[in-house]
This record gives C-alpha cells, sequence and structure tokens, in this order.
C-alpha cells in the first residue's frame, strides 16, 4: 500500500490546478503556504490527528479502517473488492420478518432467528428522520451479500451497498423522512439462496443541538453603486446564506434528485448560519461589511496581504467570507494563520440570484469552500491516480475531477471507480457544476463536527448571532460609490438621512478629515495616501461607516 505524505500530496496537486478553469483554488493555496511556512504543516497534521480522535471517541464510524493523519492510505472498505456490480437490484424480493428499529444509543436490533437469505427483505418500523442506523450484514456470513434499501412497499430506493466489509454490505442511514423501511438482501447477481445472512440495525447516532455559525461578508467592490458589479446586493448575499442552511442541513430541494445509491449515505450535518447581529464590540450590524477596494481584481497573495489583515472580524467568533473579483475561490484551512482566515468567492458565484454566473449560480461554490474550511479536502484527494484519499471512508475512490462545471449522467465512472454507482459527482466537494452538488456524505459531516468541537469550538461560544435589534438604526447608509477610481480620492455620497457630519480616519484612529453636510447626496474629493481608511457617517445618535482601501 503505497504511503504518501500529505505535505508532497498537496504540492503536486497544485501541478494540475488551471487557473482559467480551476473555481477553487484551496488546495494550491495551502501548498503555498506549507512551503512558506513548514511549521503549518506539523501543526495541520496535529489537528488531523485530534480530529480523527474524536471521531473515534465519539462514536461516529464504526467498522472503519483507521487512517494515519500524516499519509494518506487507501481503505479496503471503500475500494470494494467486486467491481462488476453496475447497478443495484429491483424490489422483488420476499419478506422474511418485521423488526421494530432501535431507539435507544448503541442499541442493536435484528431479526428472530437471524437468518436473511438472498432474495428476502426485512421491514424494520419506526426509522426516524435525523437519527443515523448503521444497516450491516458485515460479519461471518457465507455469501456474498448486496444490499438494497427502500421506503416500505418498494416506492423509491433510498440506499444500496456491496463490499463495504469484503464481501458483505452496510449502509449507514439518516432517513429524510420517518417511517418504515424495507431492507432487501441479494447474492451477488441479483441471486436467491437457502443460506443465512446475519443482519444488524444500530442506532449509532442521535442528532446533537444545530451549531450556528455567525457570518460576516467583506464586499469588497471598485466603487460601483451597491447591486451593481462586485458591490452586490444585500438580496444576493441573503440567498447565499440561505443556501448554506438548505444544504448544510440536507434541507435543498434538489437531495431528492440524487440517485439512492448515494442519497442512502447523505447527511445533516446540524450547521446553520446566520448573517451577523453583533460586531466585535458588540454593536449592531448587518453582518455585510462593504469594502471599497484599491484594485478591480484581486489575487490569492493580494487579499492576503493587504485586504484581509484590515478588514477580517475575529475568526474565533465569525466566518469571515470575502467577495470580490478574483479567477478562483480560495479557503483557509483549520489552523492557519489568524489575520487571512476565511473563504474568498468570485461575486459572480456567490447567491443564486441577481448577479450570478452558469455553471457557478447555485450558491454552492460558497457551500464547498466553507467545507474546506471545516476540514474537507476535495473528493479525490488532490492528487491525479488512485492513491490518494480524502480522510472520509464513505466517500469512493476517484480520479482528479473529469466533471468541471457539468452534470454527467448517472452512472459515472473512472479508472479509479468501475464499481455501481461510480463517481460522486453529486458531493459539494467535487467540481461538477452547481446543480448536481447537493449532499455530504455522513463521513463528511463526522469530519465537520470534529472541527467544530476541536479547532473552531470557539464559535459555538460566539455572540455574533445574538443581536436582533437596532438594525435600521445602524444603517444609515445606503449607498456609497467612487468615480471614476478609487485611487483619485473622489467620493460620491448617498444617504437616508440629509444632515449628517462625515469624518475620515485611518487604520491608526487619526482623524484626516470632517465636515458637516446637509444634502443626500455629496462629492468630496481627498488625496488619499495608499492604506486602509474608514468613512464615519453620524446623524444624532445614529452612525454607519464604510471602510476604503486606496491603492495606487
Amino acid at each position: 500500500m503505497k504511503k504518501i505524505i500529505l505535505f508532497l500530496i498537496l504540492l503536486q496537486a497544485s501541478l494540475f490546478l488551471n487557473a482559467q478553469t480551476e473555481k477553487c483554488g484551496t488546495m494550491e493555496a495551502l501548498g503555498e503556504m506549507f512551503i512558506n511556512d513548514p511549521g503549518l504543516k506539523e501543526k495541520k497534521e496535529a489537528l488531523e490527528k485530534q480530529d480523527q480522535q474524536w471521531i473515534k471517541e465519539n462514536g461516529r464510524l464504526k467498522n472503519v479502517t483507521e487512517y494515519n493523519p500524516a499519509e494518506q492510505k487507501i481503505s479496503a472498505l471503500k475500494k470494494g473488492s467486486n467491481p462488476t456490480s453496475l447497478s443495484h437490484w429491483g424490489y422483488d424480493n420476499v419478506l422474511a420478518k418485521t423488526i421494530a428499529a432501535p431507539t435507544n444509543l448503541n442499541q442493536i436490533v435484528s431479526p428472530s432467528p437471524n437468518c436473511v437469505k438472498g432474495g428476502e427483505f426485512v421491514t424494520v418500523t419506526g426509522l426516524v428522520k435525523g437519527n443515523v442506523y448503521r444497516i450491516s450484514t458485515c460479519g461471518a456470513n457465507i455469501f456474498d451479500t448486496q444490499m438494497s434499501l427502500y421506503t416500505a412497499g418498494g416506492a423509491q430506493l433510498v440506499g444500496y451497498n456491496d463490499d463495504w466489509c469484503g464481501q458483505q454490505s452496510e449502509i449507514t442511514f439518516n432517513p429524510l423522512t420517518s417511517g418504515n423501511y424495507d431492507i432487501l438482501i441479494d447474492e451477488y447477481g441479483c441471486l436467491s439462496n437457502s443460506l443465512c445472512a446475519e443482519l444488524v440495525v444500530e442506532l449509532i447516532y442521535t442528532p446533537r443541538p444545530v451549531i450556528t455559525i455567525p457570518v460576516v461578508v467583506h464586499v469588497v467592490h471598485y466603487g460601483e453603486a451597491i447591486g451593481t458589479g462586485r458591490n452586490i446586493s444585500d438580496l444576493q448575499i441573503q440567498s447565499q446564506i440561505d443556501v448554506m442552511n438548505e444544504d448544510f442541513r440536507r434541507k435543498n430541494a434538489d437531495i431528492s434528485s440524487v440517485p439512492g445509491a448515494f442519497r442512502g449515505i447523505s447527511d445533516d450535518a446540524l450547521i446553520e448560519f446566520c448573517l451577523a447581529s453583533e460586531d466585535e464590540s458588540g454593536n449592531p450590524t448587518t453582518g455585510i461589511d462593504r469594502v471599497l477596494g484599491g484594485q478591480a481584481s484581486y489575487t490569492n497573495s493580494s487579499m492576503n496581504s493587504l485586504v484581509k489583515p484590515n478588514t477580517i472580524w475575529d475568526r474565533d467568533s465569525y466566518l469571515n467570507i470575502w467577495i470580490c473579483n478574483m479567477n478562483s475561490s480560495v479557503t483557509t484551512f483549520p489552523g492557519g494563520a489568524a489575520n487571512i482566515d476565511g473563504v474568498v468567492v468570485h461575486y459572480t458565484w456567490f447567491g443564486r440570484v441577481e448577479n450570478v454566473a452558469t455553471p457557478f449560480n447555485l450558491g454552492r461554490t460558497a457551500v464547498h469552500e466553507v467545507g474546506h474550511w471545516l476540514n474537507l479536502y476535495h473528493i479525490w484527494g488532490d492528487q491525479s491516480g488512485c492513491t490518494t484519499d480524502d480522510f472520509v471512508t464513505d466517500t469512493p475512490v476517484q480520479d482528479f475531477y473529469t466533471s468541471f462545471g457539468t452534470c454527467p449522467a448517472f452512472p459515472k465512472y473512472d479508472g479509479c471507480t468501475s464499481d455501481y454507482p461510480g463517481v460522486m459527482f453529486y458531493n459539494q466537494m467535487d467540481y461538477s457544476g452547481d446543480a448536481c452538488l447537493t449532499m455530504f456524505t455522513y463521513g463528511q459531516t463526522a469530519r465537520m463536527e470534529a472541527t467544530l468541537f476541536g479547532a473552531r469550538a470557539s464559535l459555538q461560544n460566539s455572540q455574533g448571532c445574538g443581536n436582533t435589534t437596532g438594525l435600521s438604526e445602524k444603517n444609515i447608509l445606503s449607498d456609497v460609490s467612487v468615480f471614476p477610481s478609487p485611487s483619485n480620492g473622489t467620493f460620491n455620497i448617498k444617504t437616508k438621512t440629509k444632515e449628517y457630519s462625515l469624518t475620515v480616519i485611518n487604520v491608526l484612529g487619526e482623524e484626516v478629515y470632517s465636515e458637516n453636510i446637509s444634502s443626500k447626496a455629496s462629492t468630496i474629493t481627498l488625496d488619499l495616501p495608499n492604506g486602509v481608511y474608514f468613512l464615519l457617517l453620524k446623524s444624532g445618535n445614529k452612525l454607519s461607516s464604510q471602510k476604503i482601501i486606496v491603492q495606487r
């Protein structure tokens, strides 16, 4: 079994990334960070070990080969031993037994006697949405089992597995709806027989309370009016928060389009997001921070050197998302530098309304990047070939992405995955188009949970979502634009109030300009040196601010 150090994997991965078609540059950026900061590699490996230990100690995964955090290894559980299975089997079995679902954590129920023959099915009553069940024939069985899971009566296939553990089958199943389900057992080849398979249904996870992460969206524009170009509207931003809340909770309507063979291992991550209503100082906020940038477009390097350090909110209390004109999206993994931590997304890939561009027009780019921020890798393990993996047991081994921006026909196979159901191009951590990125697996949600109770545990104490009053009092600034460019220091200011005072301060808190204004629209010319500034507008006891980055 080939051993590949994670550091080398990420460096080699960068050789395959094409800046013109690459929408996610996260792994390339991480490889560069490892070069610049060798200590980061060791810290990342320590955090990986910590996450794996948390998953093991909290019983999130069972019957799983443990990964060495410093080396990536292919688990035989994922590869499968039978490459000739090309489909699931139809609903043509006969009832063997009806059993009630387990109701207590770690409780196991089985038919009595525990003998399910090829060509039979067992009905399990009372499976509960949100509970996760291990449905398995792994054990001392004497024929090669395949398992298909249907809603009771056979109306819909909702799960399938072959060869999870040697020649036996297992599904980790979180029902989309509570109810009764039929577990079909067949001998490989859709055969019936008189031999016995041992079936167990175990309740392995009950849902914890939802964790809500406060989000601040930094809109880095170039002087456009709000709702135009880079300066995307509040509505577009809110639509992205809506997508994230749907996808991380498995409430997205298009989860129903995922074939049952993959949908059966999809999961609710129990993570939600809110636009922050309270800033770092406890003041009311909309969670939207509009930043006048000094460049028409950015690279990862220019974002890290100037924009992020001067705009970031405390990464221990907020998820920082920057929206700008950059040709790829980039995210920091847990453990990176505190002053650049967060997600960067191109402004036409953010949200699902108004200024969005196909095939990344449904908000899935940000979902993908937040997955990285919560310690998920690309599903193929970020190297061409079949020798690397993503530290997740229930995603298939697959080659470097081959369906960038598209939704191929199901099933799709490649040189690594030649058995049904093939490549999981429905997974949020793949590179398919937004229309088919629809699911996280149970193994992926376990990794994200480990991160939220590990490296990003401080987010659970954040008060960023706690203040729901005073937003209209705060937001007196309706529009700020600059023409013809940020470098000439000419500002066109529009507000909702006629009389207000304007103060401009630099990052040291020094006042560089002040004026009382009695007009809803005003043009002000300032000769500002390169740097970061704050426009403060005050009317009575109401205050609003706008960041400006001047860079000639």
